[in-house]
């Protein structure tokens, strides 16, 4: 109430005035309109990263990565965190007007493109990540297309002939592949579900490193071996999969090159710059460890 008690506790401001200002203003559930009164007053300095997730290790990494691409420009950046639900997801972007920032770099996952649309017309906008669609809007992404065809045929070229996806989501009865949310745990039932519905399986491609460690972990317990038996790929190259027995092969999406790509171009909307909406590719490779080529292979 400090901020509320500045606009009435002037002195030519009766007591009795001051008290019905104070109980309309709580009974109306007024709040000062902080944005627009820093925003006159001058820019802040400051973004916002949304994100789904700050416990996955890749957006870790995205939030570090953001924080020093924007330190380079002089901005600070908050962090908000989006939630695995389309409602948390909804509430987050919302809560994105009660405060005041320069601009927004948005990872969405459930956003549907009037949404996003209507959220830049209130503040510059990146966005991140292929679930933007087609969106006219600023997006910075590795082209998930290729990198899945690339993650694929290096499998291929080890001679697998039999590889599953882990990795799929689905709201009806779940399918042998599908998880709800990229876990250890989730990685580790879709292993065996996977395997016990089809056990001629050589190989399985993972659509995020969390899930590829508990499958491999899964594979274990089954004594099904890592890469002999099964190969097993992830994706994001988080910094625990350099580290396990085997070491895990992977997907390196450069969250670095996202996050400077990111942040430059909203720095140039927050500059005044219109250019055209981009959608600008960050290069992707394939990094081969222990887990997808077999012992007894070059």
């Amino acid at each position: 109430m400090a901020d509320t008690d500045t606009h009435v506790a002037r002195p030519n401001v009766r007591p009795a005035t001051r008290d019905r200002v104070l109980t309309a203003i709580e009974e109306l559930g007024y709040r000062p309109d902080v944005v627009g009164r820093q925003l006159r007053g001058g820019r802040t300095h400051t973004l916002t990263l949304v994100v789904p997730d700050i416990v996955n290790p890749y957006f870790a990494v995205l939030v570090d990565a953001t924080f020093a691409a924007a330190a380079e420009r002089g901005y600070a950046v908050f962090v908000e965190q989006a939630g695995q639900r389309r409602g948390d997801e909804r509430h987050a972007a919302d809560s994105l007007q009660r405060v005041a920032f320069d601009g927004v770099v948005f990872s969405p996952t459930f956003a549907t493109r009037s949404e996003l649309e209507s959220l830049a017309e209130r503040m510059p906008v990146v966005l991140l990540g292929e679930s933007t669609g087609d969106t006219p809007l600023d997006v910075v992404r590795i082209d998930n297309v290729a990198a899945a065809h690339d993650v694929t045929a290096h499998v291929l070229a080890q001679g697998r002939t039999a590889p599953g996806f882990v990795g799929a989501t689905t709201d009806i009865a779940p399918e042998p592949a599908a998880v709800s949310n990229f876990t250890q745990q989730q990685g580790a039932e879709a292993a065996r579900r996977l395997l016990a519905a089809g056990p001629e399986i050589d190989a399985l491609v993972c659509a995020d490193d969390l899930l590829a460690i508990g499958v491999m972990a899964g594979l274990r317990r089954m004594g099904v071996r890592v890469p002999d038996d099964v190969a097993v790929t992830g994706w994001d190259n988080v910094p625990d999969g350099a580290y396990l027995h085997p070491t895990l092969t992977t997907l390196e999406p450069h969250a670095d090159r996202i996050a400077a790509a990111a942040v430059a171009r909203l720095a140039d909307r927050i500059d005044g710059a219109c250019p055209p909406a981009e959608h600008v590719v960050v290069p992707h490779e394939v990094v081969v460890r222990e887990s997808s080529t077999r012992l007894d292979r070059p």
